[in-house]
């Protein structure tokens, strides 16, 4: 074995090295490297072959499958090693290897398996757009273990009926879970349409649309789709002169007096159901904007100008891209990883990792990923709770729960 040791690791080095510097469309010759690992028996070397073998391959749906693979995949599924299954099953899917491939959706299925099994599945069959998924996925937005995971994965699939089944799912959803549903039906301009059409309709409050949804959407320059937004929150692209407006607006509403009064603790759920999907505030929110924790937030003229003008100054690495792929799925985010195979794009609730190859258009807006005049869609008191909480010094906790 000390002989072999030092080739395994050139092999595995140069193989990285080979996949990193390889285009999506020439895919390396894996012959070698699966005829190496079919000769050893030892777990934990072959589980770091594979591993390697399927981080040079990230990016990539599919890929043929090697010849020596058909007789060492079954040797590799039945290894003591768990580790070694998991990478021998993704690497499979990647050569679309049937048998992988019912396995995977099989235990997707399989209730009494567990959560992280089921999970790991449908990464997999993610990754190759298994077509008959779609269908398992929608009775999976009953089952309590994968309800969130089902609802993220049904953005990668264009299906007539996604809309109708989270729409009716929508009021049983938690929180997150109404995030996800939100991003999935913000995912496609035919969803998109669906998802205004409830909110028009008092199916779903304007207020749990993240403010960078609503960007989003008002990309697409669809005609429908902005009249559907004008119609829930007024022009989004607002001229100087109605930001002056609206900040004297506010600043005549928003007194000292008035703002005693403030329910610090419904801020905190409006912040949450806005603000929260990419800022952070008090250690909690997210990463894709900046953390405003320690910003200049007891400043009423620096709150509503970086609320109702959020263009007017642009952190550097915050431009929202939006990338539209060649079955017609939307991706909006910011760019945390890019290759010569991939790109990672880091929505409101993922990090997805996009093969370049499969990129119809790819654009980076001169725009904050905010869009101005948002509070619109508020009361004024929701919109004094909400700047009165944004202007805190410390947590608060959320409103209690109505007893049913």
């Amino acid at each position: 074995m000390k002989t072999t040791l030092p080739i395994i690791t050139l092999s595995l080095t140069s193989l990285a090295f080979s996949f990193s510097n390889t285009c999506a469309d020439d895919p390396p010759d894996l012959d070698a490297l699966v005829q190496l690992i079919a000769q050893l028996d030892d777990p934990a070397v072959q589980f770091d072959l594979l591993k390697g073998m399927r981080e040079g391959l990230k990016g990539r749906k599919s890929v043929k499958m090697p010849n020596a693979w058909k007789a060492l995949y079954p040797k590799l599924a039945k290894s003591k090693s768990r580790d070694v299954r998991r990478e021998a099953t993704r690497l499979a899917v990647i050569f679309g290897d049937a048998r992988a491939l019912t396995f995977l959706h099989n235990t997707l299925k399989d209730p009494s398996a567990s959560p992280r099994a089921r999970r790991s599945s449908l990464k997999s069959l993610l990754q190759i757009q298994y077509p008959t998924l779609p269908e398992t996925l929608f009775k999976l937005l009953d089952d309590k273990d994968l309800k969130t995971d089902a609802l993220r994965a049904l953005a990668a699939y264009k299906h007539k009926d996604t809309p109708k089944q989270i729409l009716s799912r929508y009021k049983s959803f938690s929180s997150p879970q109404k995030l996800e549903a939100i991003n999935t039906l913000a995912s496609r301009p035919s969803y998109a349409l669906q998802l205004l059409n409830a909110i028009i309709a008092k199916q779903i409050p304007p207020s749990n649309v993240p403010a960078f949804t609503a960007r989003q959407l008002q990309n697409y320059k669809d005609k429908k789709i902005t009249a559907a937004l004008e119609k829930i929150w007024g022009k989004i692209q607002q001229s100087s002169k109605q930001t002056q407006k609206l900040t004297a607006k506010y600043k005549k509403l928003l007194t000292p007096k008035y703002l005693r009064n403030a329910n610090l603790s419904k801020g905190r759920a409006l912040f949450n159901t806005t603000c929260a999907s990419c800022h952070t505030l008090f250690g909690q929110g997210g990463k894709i904007a900046p953390d405003i924790t320690g910003s200049n937030r007891a400043n009423l003229d620096y709150i509503l100008e970086n609320i109702l003008d959020p263009n007017a100054l642009i952190g550097r690495g915050y431009q929202l891209t939006s990338i539209i792929l060649k079955n017609n799925r939307a991706l909006a985010g910011v760019i945390p990883e890019e290759n010569n195979v991939s790109i990672t794009v880091q929505t409101l609730t993922e990090r997805v990792v996009v093969p370049k190859a499969d990129i119809k258009s790819k654009t980076v807006l001169p725009v904050s990923m905010m869009p101005p005049g948002l509070i619109a869609a508020l009361s004024n008191d929701q919109v004094r709770d909400l700047i009165a909480y944004l202007a805190s010094d410390k947590q608060v906790p959320l409103p209690k729960s109505k007893s049913k």
